[in-house]
Protein backbone atom coordinates (compact mmCIF):
# COMPACT_ATOMS: atom_id res chain seq x y z
CA UNK A 1 0.00 0.00 0.00
CA UNK A 2 1.23 3.28 -1.09
CA UNK A 3 1.99 5.53 2.21
CA UNK A 4 0.58 8.66 1.75
CA UNK A 5 -1.36 11.35 3.45
CA UNK A 6 -4.50 13.84 2.35
CA UNK A 7 -3.46 17.48 1.68
CA UNK A 8 -3.93 18.59 5.68
CA UNK A 9 -1.45 15.79 6.60
CA UNK A 10 1.10 16.27 4.12
CA UNK A 11 3.88 17.60 5.48
CA UNK A 12 3.61 14.12 7.72
CA UNK A 13 4.78 12.31 4.79
CA UNK A 14 8.51 12.64 5.03
CA UNK A 15 9.76 9.25 5.68
CA UNK A 16 12.22 9.70 8.58
CA UNK A 17 15.04 7.62 7.26
CA UNK A 18 17.80 10.00 5.59
CA UNK A 19 17.95 8.42 2.79
CA UNK A 20 14.71 8.15 1.17
CA UNK A 21 12.32 10.75 1.39
CA UNK A 22 8.34 10.64 -0.38
CA UNK A 23 6.32 12.89 -1.89
CA UNK A 24 3.24 13.07 -4.09
CA UNK A 25 5.46 14.95 -6.86
CA UNK A 26 9.01 14.62 -7.78
CA UNK A 27 9.85 18.15 -9.87
CA UNK A 28 13.38 17.74 -12.10
CA UNK A 29 14.98 20.83 -12.64
CA UNK A 30 14.54 23.84 -9.92
CA UNK A 31 14.69 26.79 -12.91
CA UNK A 32 11.67 28.64 -14.48
CA UNK A 33 9.45 26.02 -15.15
CA UNK A 34 10.10 23.74 -12.44
CA UNK A 35 9.09 26.34 -10.28
CA UNK A 36 6.40 27.48 -11.87
CA UNK A 37 5.10 23.67 -11.93
CA UNK A 38 6.21 23.67 -7.86
CA UNK A 39 3.97 26.49 -6.75
CA UNK A 40 0.94 25.35 -8.94
CA UNK A 41 0.96 21.85 -6.57
CA UNK A 42 1.89 24.00 -3.39
CA UNK A 43 -1.11 25.80 -3.67
CA UNK A 44 -2.94 22.83 -3.90
CA UNK A 45 -1.65 21.78 -0.57
CA UNK A 46 0.20 18.46 -2.21
CA UNK A 47 3.71 17.73 -0.97
CA UNK A 48 6.16 18.15 -3.63
CA UNK A 49 10.28 18.28 -3.70
CA UNK A 50 12.23 19.78 -6.21
CA UNK A 51 15.73 18.45 -7.22
CA UNK A 52 17.85 21.23 -8.74
CA UNK A 53 21.66 20.79 -9.64
CA UNK A 54 21.59 24.86 -9.49
CA UNK A 55 23.20 25.07 -13.19
CA UNK A 56 20.38 26.80 -15.00
CA UNK A 57 20.56 26.84 -18.78
CA UNK A 58 20.14 30.81 -17.90
CA UNK A 59 23.10 31.10 -15.50
CA UNK A 60 25.16 33.10 -18.35
CA UNK A 61 23.11 36.14 -19.03
CA UNK A 62 23.00 38.70 -16.66
CA UNK A 63 19.45 40.03 -17.83
CA UNK A 64 16.07 38.30 -18.45
CA UNK A 65 13.94 40.49 -21.24
CA UNK A 66 10.65 39.91 -22.40
CA UNK A 67 8.58 38.56 -19.53
CA UNK A 68 5.95 40.52 -17.85
CA UNK A 69 6.98 42.47 -14.79
CA UNK A 70 10.57 40.89 -14.67
CA UNK A 71 11.96 42.78 -17.98
CA UNK A 72 15.84 43.62 -17.64
CA UNK A 73 15.83 41.43 -14.29
CA UNK A 74 18.65 39.15 -13.93
CA UNK A 75 17.47 35.66 -13.98
CA UNK A 76 19.06 34.74 -10.77
CA UNK A 77 16.78 37.00 -8.87
CA UNK A 78 13.83 36.15 -10.11
CA UNK A 79 14.41 32.52 -9.91
CA UNK A 80 15.48 33.76 -6.21
CA UNK A 81 11.99 35.12 -5.35
CA UNK A 82 10.35 32.08 -7.02
CA UNK A 83 12.21 30.06 -4.46
CA UNK A 84 11.70 32.39 -1.04
CA UNK A 85 7.75 32.65 -2.31
CA UNK A 86 7.30 28.50 -2.58
CA UNK A 87 9.29 28.21 0.93
CA UNK A 88 6.44 30.05 2.13
CA UNK A 89 4.39 27.01 1.60
CA UNK A 90 4.89 24.32 4.17
CA UNK A 91 4.31 21.45 1.62
CA UNK A 92 7.69 22.43 -0.48
CA UNK A 93 10.77 20.84 0.05
CA UNK A 94 13.84 21.89 -2.28
CA UNK A 95 17.21 19.54 -2.41
CA UNK A 96 19.90 22.08 -4.68
CA UNK A 97 23.46 21.36 -5.30
CA UNK A 98 22.64 17.76 -6.42
CA UNK A 99 21.09 16.28 -9.73
CA UNK A 100 18.44 13.26 -10.27
CA UNK A 101 20.62 10.56 -11.70
CA UNK A 102 18.27 7.68 -11.65
CA UNK A 103 14.39 6.85 -12.46
CA UNK A 104 12.67 3.56 -12.13
CA UNK A 105 9.31 2.24 -11.62
CA UNK A 106 9.00 1.68 -7.61
CA UNK A 107 7.90 -2.38 -6.77
CA UNK A 108 4.59 -0.90 -5.35
CA UNK A 109 3.84 0.86 -8.70
CA UNK A 110 0.39 -0.26 -10.21
CA UNK A 111 -0.75 0.88 -13.48
CA UNK A 112 -3.90 2.53 -11.87
CA UNK A 113 -1.81 4.05 -8.78
CA UNK A 114 1.68 4.68 -10.45
CA UNK A 115 5.03 5.28 -7.93
CA UNK A 116 7.89 6.07 -8.62
CA UNK A 117 12.13 6.28 -7.15
CA UNK A 118 14.30 8.93 -8.27
CA UNK A 119 17.72 9.09 -6.75
CA UNK A 120 20.20 12.06 -6.60
CA UNK A 121 23.37 12.49 -6.91
CA UNK A 122 23.64 12.79 -3.20
CA UNK A 123 22.22 9.35 -2.46
CA UNK A 124 18.69 10.36 -1.92
CA UNK A 125 15.57 8.34 -2.80
CA UNK A 126 12.93 10.04 -3.45
CA UNK A 127 9.23 8.24 -3.90
CA UNK A 128 6.91 10.05 -5.49
CA UNK A 129 3.29 9.42 -7.08
CA UNK A 130 4.07 11.78 -10.07
CA UNK A 131 7.43 13.07 -11.91
CA UNK A 132 7.67 16.26 -13.88
CA UNK A 133 11.35 16.57 -15.89
CA UNK A 134 11.70 20.46 -16.24
CA UNK A 135 15.66 20.35 -16.87
CA UNK A 136 18.04 18.18 -19.06
CA UNK A 137 18.90 20.95 -22.00
CA UNK A 138 22.06 22.25 -22.22
CA UNK A 139 23.88 24.32 -24.93
CA UNK A 140 27.09 23.12 -26.70
CA UNK A 141 30.05 25.35 -27.45
CA UNK A 142 32.58 25.24 -29.69
CA UNK A 143 35.89 24.50 -27.89
CA UNK A 144 38.02 25.49 -30.80
CA UNK A 145 36.93 29.18 -31.12
CA UNK A 146 38.84 31.52 -28.57
CA UNK A 147 36.67 33.95 -26.90
CA UNK A 148 33.34 31.86 -27.42
CA UNK A 149 32.44 30.23 -24.20
CA UNK A 150 33.90 33.70 -22.35
CA UNK A 151 30.99 35.69 -24.38
CA UNK A 152 28.17 33.50 -24.37
CA UNK A 153 25.30 35.14 -22.59
CA UNK A 154 26.87 38.40 -22.99
CA UNK A 155 27.89 39.54 -26.36
CA UNK A 156 27.01 36.39 -28.03
CA UNK A 157 23.10 35.21 -27.62
CA UNK A 158 20.70 33.16 -29.59
CA UNK A 159 17.55 34.72 -29.10
CA UNK A 160 17.16 38.11 -30.60
CA UNK A 161 14.10 38.77 -28.84
CA UNK A 162 15.68 38.32 -25.64
CA UNK A 163 18.60 40.44 -26.15
CA UNK A 164 17.86 42.23 -29.60
CA UNK A 165 16.63 45.49 -28.53
CA UNK A 166 19.40 46.46 -26.15
CA UNK A 167 22.14 45.64 -28.97
CA UNK A 168 19.47 47.98 -31.68
CA UNK A 169 21.24 50.16 -34.43
CA UNK A 170 24.90 48.77 -33.49
CA UNK A 171 27.40 46.68 -35.81
CA UNK A 172 26.19 43.20 -35.63
CA UNK A 173 26.77 39.38 -36.75
CA UNK A 174 25.09 36.39 -37.68
CA UNK A 175 27.32 33.49 -37.47
CA UNK A 176 26.12 31.03 -40.33
CA UNK A 177 26.36 27.40 -38.90
CA UNK A 178 22.68 26.02 -39.70
CA UNK A 179 20.18 26.78 -42.59
CA UNK A 180 17.63 28.54 -39.94
CA UNK A 181 20.55 30.93 -39.29
CA UNK A 182 19.43 32.53 -42.52
CA UNK A 183 16.41 33.24 -40.47
CA UNK A 184 18.38 35.08 -38.23
CA UNK A 185 20.02 36.98 -40.21
CA UNK A 186 16.84 38.27 -41.60
CA UNK A 187 15.12 38.64 -38.07
CA UNK A 188 18.18 40.44 -36.74
CA UNK A 189 17.79 43.17 -39.29
CA UNK A 190 14.60 44.21 -37.62
CA UNK A 191 16.83 45.72 -35.14
CA UNK A 192 19.77 46.72 -36.28
CA UNK A 193 20.42 47.60 -40.38
CA UNK A 194 23.94 47.31 -39.71
CA UNK A 195 24.38 43.30 -40.15
CA UNK A 196 26.85 40.68 -40.96
CA UNK A 197 25.89 37.46 -42.38
CA UNK A 198 29.27 35.10 -41.68
CA UNK A 199 28.43 32.86 -44.14
CA UNK A 200 31.30 30.06 -43.72
CA UNK A 201 30.94 30.43 -39.43
CA UNK A 202 33.95 29.30 -37.68
CA UNK A 203 36.24 26.29 -38.46
CA UNK A 204 34.12 24.02 -36.81
CA UNK A 205 31.09 26.21 -35.42
CA UNK A 206 28.77 24.09 -33.54
CA UNK A 207 27.86 22.13 -36.32
CA UNK A 208 28.14 21.54 -39.53
CA UNK A 209 28.20 24.37 -41.17
CA UNK A 210 25.49 24.59 -44.08
CA UNK A 211 26.06 25.56 -47.37
CA UNK A 212 24.13 28.73 -48.52
CA UNK A 213 23.44 28.82 -52.34
CA UNK A 214 24.28 32.27 -53.87
CA UNK A 215 20.57 33.01 -54.61
CA UNK A 216 20.22 32.93 -50.76
CA UNK A 217 23.04 35.52 -50.38
CA UNK A 218 21.82 37.62 -52.94
CA UNK A 219 18.82 37.93 -51.77
CA UNK A 220 20.36 39.13 -48.18
CA UNK A 221 22.66 41.09 -49.86
CA UNK A 222 19.61 42.90 -51.93
CA UNK A 223 18.32 44.24 -48.65
CA UNK A 224 21.26 45.31 -46.72
CA UNK A 225 22.80 42.95 -45.42
CA UNK A 226 26.38 42.34 -45.29
CA UNK A 227 27.78 38.93 -46.53
CA UNK A 228 31.02 37.78 -45.64
CA UNK A 229 32.03 34.49 -47.79
CA UNK A 230 35.52 34.77 -47.65
CA UNK A 231 36.79 34.10 -44.57
CA UNK A 232 35.73 32.49 -41.16
CA UNK A 233 35.51 33.80 -37.61
CA UNK A 234 38.37 32.14 -35.76
CA UNK A 235 38.59 34.52 -32.35
CA UNK A 236 35.88 36.57 -30.29
CA UNK A 237 37.16 39.71 -28.81
CA UNK A 238 34.86 41.13 -25.61
CA UNK A 239 34.64 44.75 -25.07
CA UNK A 240 36.70 45.23 -22.22
CA UNK A 241 34.85 48.75 -21.41
CA UNK A 242 31.63 47.18 -21.86
CA UNK A 243 31.64 43.56 -20.93
CA UNK A 244 28.03 42.80 -22.36
CA UNK A 245 29.33 43.21 -25.55
CA UNK A 246 32.47 42.25 -28.27
CA UNK A 247 34.51 44.54 -29.67
CA UNK A 248 35.15 42.70 -32.92
CA UNK A 249 36.30 39.04 -33.93
CA UNK A 250 38.85 37.84 -36.11
CA UNK A 251 38.37 36.33 -39.34
CA UNK A 252 40.66 33.41 -40.78
CA UNK A 253 42.16 35.76 -43.45
CA UNK A 254 43.68 38.05 -40.74
CA UNK A 255 40.58 40.96 -40.76
CA UNK A 256 39.33 42.30 -38.13
CA UNK A 257 35.48 43.15 -38.25
CA UNK A 258 33.96 45.43 -35.32
CA UNK A 259 30.91 43.45 -34.15
CA UNK A 260 29.43 44.30 -30.80
CA UNK A 261 27.02 41.42 -30.59
CA UNK A 262 26.27 37.80 -32.59
CA UNK A 263 23.62 35.43 -33.07
CA UNK A 264 23.92 32.18 -33.66
CA UNK A 265 21.72 29.25 -33.77
CA UNK A 266 22.03 27.23 -30.86
CA UNK A 267 23.23 23.61 -30.44
CA UNK A 268 21.62 22.32 -27.68
CA UNK A 269 21.64 18.32 -26.32
CA UNK A 270 19.67 16.91 -23.12
CA UNK A 271 22.03 15.93 -20.36
CA UNK A 272 22.89 12.05 -20.13
CA UNK A 273 21.19 11.42 -17.13
CA UNK A 274 18.09 12.94 -18.14
CA UNK A 275 17.96 11.16 -21.45
CA UNK A 276 18.82 8.37 -18.94
CA UNK A 277 15.94 8.32 -17.07
CA UNK A 278 13.50 8.87 -20.21
CA UNK A 279 14.38 5.57 -21.39
CA UNK A 280 14.71 3.81 -18.53
CA UNK A 281 10.79 4.76 -17.54
CA UNK A 282 9.90 4.20 -20.73
CA UNK A 283 8.93 7.85 -22.08
CA UNK A 284 8.73 8.27 -25.90
CA UNK A 285 10.79 10.96 -27.61
CA UNK A 286 11.37 12.83 -30.64
CA UNK A 287 13.59 14.97 -33.08
CA UNK A 288 12.96 18.26 -31.89
CA UNK A 289 12.95 21.39 -34.64
CA UNK A 290 16.48 22.69 -33.28
CA UNK A 291 18.10 18.54 -33.62
CA UNK A 292 17.76 17.58 -29.83
CA UNK A 293 16.31 14.84 -28.48
CA UNK A 294 13.15 16.21 -26.96
CA UNK A 295 9.82 14.51 -25.05
CA UNK A 296 6.77 13.23 -26.81
CA UNK A 297 3.76 14.62 -25.25
CA UNK A 298 0.09 13.83 -25.19
CA UNK A 299 -1.44 17.13 -24.22
CA UNK A 300 -1.25 20.40 -23.23
CA UNK A 301 -0.36 19.46 -19.68
CA UNK A 302 2.78 17.74 -20.58
CA UNK A 303 1.18 14.10 -19.93
CA UNK A 304 4.04 11.71 -21.37
CA UNK A 305 2.99 7.96 -22.67
CA UNK A 306 4.06 7.14 -19.03
CA UNK A 307 1.28 7.40 -16.72
CA UNK A 308 2.40 9.79 -14.06
CA UNK A 309 5.15 11.48 -16.19
CA UNK A 310 5.04 14.96 -17.11
CA UNK A 311 7.15 16.95 -18.98
CA UNK A 312 7.74 20.24 -18.44
CA UNK A 313 8.90 21.88 -21.63
CA UNK A 314 12.86 21.82 -22.28
CA UNK A 315 13.66 25.52 -22.21
CA UNK A 316 14.61 25.88 -25.42
CA UNK A 317 12.59 29.36 -25.98
CA UNK A 318 12.19 32.00 -23.36
CA UNK A 319 10.87 32.30 -19.84
CA UNK A 320 7.85 33.02 -20.57
CA UNK A 321 7.48 29.66 -22.56
CA UNK A 322 9.79 28.08 -19.57
CA UNK A 323 7.16 28.95 -17.11
CA UNK A 324 3.50 28.34 -18.91
CA UNK A 325 5.28 24.78 -19.64
CA UNK A 326 5.89 24.15 -15.85
CA UNK A 327 2.49 25.89 -15.11
CA UNK A 328 0.56 23.20 -16.96
CA UNK A 329 2.93 20.16 -16.03
CA UNK A 330 2.01 20.97 -12.51
CA UNK A 331 -1.76 21.45 -12.98
CA UNK A 332 -1.97 18.28 -15.29
CA UNK A 333 -0.27 16.23 -12.90
CA UNK A 334 -2.42 17.51 -10.02
CA UNK A 335 -5.63 17.07 -12.04
CA UNK A 336 -3.95 13.30 -12.39
CA UNK A 337 -3.69 12.77 -8.77
CA UNK A 338 -7.60 13.92 -8.23
CA UNK A 339 -8.90 11.69 -11.25
CA UNK A 340 -7.10 8.79 -8.97
CA UNK A 341 -9.13 9.08 -6.00
CA UNK A 342 -12.27 9.62 -8.15
CA UNK A 343 -11.63 6.10 -9.79
CA UNK A 344 -9.87 4.67 -6.31
CA UNK A 345 -12.90 5.04 -4.09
Amino acid sequence: MNQFFEPSNFIDSIATATNVSRFEAAIIGGSFSGLSAALQLARARRNVVVIDASEPRNRFAAHSHGFLTQDGTPPHEISAIARAQLLEYPTVTFHTKTRAVAARHHPDSKPESPLFEIDDSNGVSHIARRVIFAAGLQDKMPSDVPGFKENWGAGIFHCPYCHGYELRDKSLGVLGVDPKSVMQAYLLHEWSSDITFFSLGAPSGSKVVANYDSETLSKMRSIGIKVEDQASIVRIVRDEADPSELSHVELSDGRRESIRGLLIVPTVEIAPDVLKMWHSLGVETNVSAFGHETVTTADAFGQTNVRGVYFGGDGIMNVAKAVSDGALAGVGAHHSLVAEKMTSH
